[in-house]
């Protein structure tokens, strides 16, 4: 499934995970591997500088593989994380970089500054995605994880 990725030098991070082809809505893109998987209780003994980790489920992460940790954050993303299969939301051109919106299935407290440039950017990322704009959580309702759908079900409920 690598064949179609490639990672090189990207405007919005160091480096960022680029289409070798044109994929189309719904297509798989790649298969994730989760490595080592670690409860939440034991994230505190992880490097801080450490930013290779992504939910499993609502109580443990796991470490990503490449390319998956070269994949950058934008507010208008082509792609969603569900259950383990990178998927593009949209169709994909040859060339284009591979985005994801880091608080699409997210529970944890952080904020970072966005790079994205697209229109819509939010331009401080929150880590929780309750805390996103309420039009863009029923937009990214389709694309949540099993065990966040599950986690977080009463919730969603009011979303709909």
């Amino acid at each position: 499934m690598l064949k179609g990725l490639e990672v090189r030098k990207s405007k919005i991070g160091k480096r960022g995970v680029f289409s070798k082809k044109d994929f189309r809505k719904g297509e798989l893109i790649l298969r994730t591997v989760p490595g080592a998987i670690i409860h939440n209780d034991d994230f505190k003994y992880v490097s801080p500088h450490s930013e290779r980790w992504n939910y499993y489920d609502e109580s443990h992460y796991y470490f990503m593989s490449d390319p998956e940790f070269y994949i950058n954050h934008s507010c208008n993303p082509n792609v969603f994380l569900k259950d383990f299969k990178l998927c593009a939301m949209k169709p994909i051109k040859k060339g284009e970089e591979i985005c994801y919106d880091y608080s699409l299935d997210g529970i944890d407290e952080w904020k970072m500054k966005c790079n994205c440039g697209a229109k819509r950017c939010r331009k401080i990322i929150d880590g929780r995605y309750f805390k996103l704009p309420k039009k863009l959580q029923k937009e990214y309702l389709p694309y949540l994880p099993k065990w966040f759908r599950k986690a977080f079900r009463k919730e969603l409920e009011g979303l709909k």
